[in-house]
């Protein structure tokens, strides 16, 4: 198997288009593809690294996303990013409005370089990972 996308199930495709955008290098947005017969809205998104991200919104209550979209939950837990530019990126995610989920702190599965959490406006977690 093979890589494809990230699903992040969101309440509004626009409001996360607009946020990924912000929060990282997105060279590609699809069209809004409607499925009438899974009851959701779908948007594909590529970012500079060849990552493929597809946002997932409920079209109605009946949607089986929809719980989890209005409830914020089961969306996604993480996505992290390397960065060699970390407290650059940790400030400029903070401007963004994404909230810190602690303080960054050394990581032993990256021999002690400093990672952080962030919860962004789409209530995705971003993991920031020092280069």
């Amino acid at each position: 198997m093979n890589f494809h996308h990230i699903g992040i199930v969101v309440t509004d495709l626009d409001e996360a288009v607009v946020s990924l955008k912000n929060t990282i290098d997105i060279v590609s947005t699809y069209e809004t593809i409607e499925d009438p017969g899974i009851l959701v809205y779908v948007q594909f998104l590529i970012d500079s690294n060849d990552i493929c991200y597809e946002l997932i919104a409920p079209m109605n209550e009946s949607s089986p996303v929809a719980k989890a979209a209005h409830e914020n939950r089961n969306n996604l837990h993480h996505l992290a990013y390397v960065t060699d530019n970390f407290d650059f990126e940790f400030s400029r995610l903070r401007g963004l409005g994404h909230i810190p989920l602690g303080k960054a702190q050394p990581a032993v599965a990256f021999q002690g370089k400093r990672v952080a959490f962030f919860l962004t406006d789409i209530h995705t977690i971003f993991e920031l990972v020092e280069q």
